[in-house]
């Protein structure tokens, strides 16, 4: 393996470390952090270290790189394991829903979703009670923040199934991860780390490596926060050599981080890739609804995204409530949609609570209407996991390269967010989509050019 001066520079300084001390790794998309992590575990090999990434795919593939003295987990999963079985819990098979908790309460909509949103402040945070939300999120009553406490009273008494956000934070009460004996612990992906996991990560009691890319932090609907940005370390370094993109592509690239970011730390290309073959051209949208445009136009095609998620909700509305066989429709999954006598009041609904997936699929049940289901039908058809073209969301396309990129007219133009924190989500899920391509790139939305 040859190593760069900068992966030498940060192999030096993990050796180093000493207990509780933090090495930060700001690595650029492309920059070989694996590679990195794969050589410190491998240079310094008498030590036992944890792996810890945000979700599965990240997991099993970094397992692959990986010798005998690295283990390799979600934070989720030493949750699950601890807290499940303990609390003899059961996983919810729906998420909550506003309209269910104020059944649950007794209590009315508006009031259920202030709950809700305390609820799941609290479990994403580093906060010890309920109590210490007050002044930070403004509910319109403050007896919203009792219900909050009994409804997480009776999801840990069992009365209602739990979701992975409990576990988690039950976890991180509980100090948990102090129990664990490793001599490393590295956080993977660390720009899309909530508070709650920052704060398990912090109990370890073991030399700590954080690595991500800042420009990544794509989560922020999840209560992510860029932990790269917040937490103090006693060491940091930089990866800006991408081993992926072309000089066209890192052109692109640079222009995001300099124009929206305003990012002074240039990205490079290492490639030396003269091969212009075209293998895999991966069309990247912003929303689940611009995926269903692209299955109109491709003969044939690989969609990283189950397709019951792309059209079950639009078709469950457009059954619900535009269907002549409205009355004959019955799917317990989308069984929330009945609590909403008509399409104009779930309309309402989503745009009070700002869900972005349940405004699209209402618009494109009422675009497409009965045509969902040929449109269905046919992207079964035409699904082939050996397709050339491979369809995904922004968000889907997180960890992976294609030789040629497609970005989807439904990406927007940041500087057409009025709030701050959706400027800087645009702006890295457009540099996300741009640097998964590593020869050419199209770009479908003539604003960028």
């Amino acid at each position: 393996m040859v190593l760069s001066e900068q992966q030498k520079e940060i192999i030096e300084k993990s050796k180093q470390l000493i207990k509780n001390q933090k090495l930060k790794i700001n690595a650029f998309a492309g920059t070989g952090k694996t590679t990195t992590l794969k050589a410190i575990t491998e240079q310094i090999s008498n030590q036992r270290f944890l792996y810890l990434a945000f979700n599965n795919d990240i997991v099993k593939e970094a397992k692959k790189s990986f010798k005998s003295n690295v283990f390799t987990t979600t934070i989720n999963s030493l949750a699950y394991n601890k807290i499940i079985s303990k609390y003899k819990l059961t996983i919810q098979k729906q998420k909550f829903e506003p309209i269910i908790i104020g059944e649950i309460l007794g209590i009315d909509f508006s009031d259920a979703y202030d709950v809700l949103k305390i609820y799941t402040l609290f479990c994403n945070s580093n906060y010890k009670t309920i109590e210490q939300l007050k002044g930070i999120y403004f509910p319109k009553r403050l007896s919203s923040f009792e219900y909050a406490e009994l409804f997480y009273k009776k999801i840990k008494a069992g009365e209602i199934d739990c979701d992975h956000s409990f576990y988690l934070k039950e976890y991180e009460l509980n100090g948990y991860a102090a129990e664990l004996k490793f001599d490393f612990v590295l956080l993977d992906e660390a720009q899309d780390t909530n508070p709650v996991t920052l704060s398990i990560f912090e109990q370890f009691n073991s030399k700590k490596i954080l690595v991500g890319d800042t420009h990544q932090t794509i989560y922020q609907f999840r209560d992510s926060v860029n932990a790269m940005d917040i937490i103090d370390c006693n060491y940091s370094s930089y990866l800006t050599t991408t081993y992926r993109c072309s000089n066209e592509i890192v052109y692109f690239a640079n222009k995001v981080l300099k124009t929206y970011k305003k990012e002074k730390v240039e990205l490079i290309s290492g490639s030396e890739n003269q091969d212009k073959t075209i293998n895999e051209i991966a069309y990247i949208a912003r929303t689940n609804s611009e995926i269903i445009n692209f299955i109109q136009k491709i003969e044939e095609f690989d969609c990283k995204k189950d397709l019951n998620d792309i059209f079950g909700l639009s078709i469950a509305i457009y059954m619900t409530y535009i269907s002549d066989k409205k009355n004959e429709y019955n799917n317990k999954k989308y069984n929330f949609l009945k609590k909403f006598k008509e399409i104009k009041d779930l309309r309402e609904y989503a745009e009070r609570i700002y869900d972005i997936e349940l405004i699209g699929a209402i618009r494109n049940a009422q675009m497409f209407k009965g045509y969902l289901h040929v449109l269905y039908n046919k992207a079964k058809s035409k699904q082939n996991t050996n397709a050339k073209n491979k369809l995904m969301t922004a968000h889907g396309s997180k960890g992976l390269e294609f030789d040629k990129v497609v970005i989807a007219k439904d990406f927007k133009d940041p500087e057409t967010c009025e709030a701050s924190t959706d400027f800087i989500c645009e702006s890295n899920l457009l540099y996300v989509a741009i640097t998964r391509a590593k020869k050419e790139i199209i770009f479908e939305n003539e604003w960028f050019y």
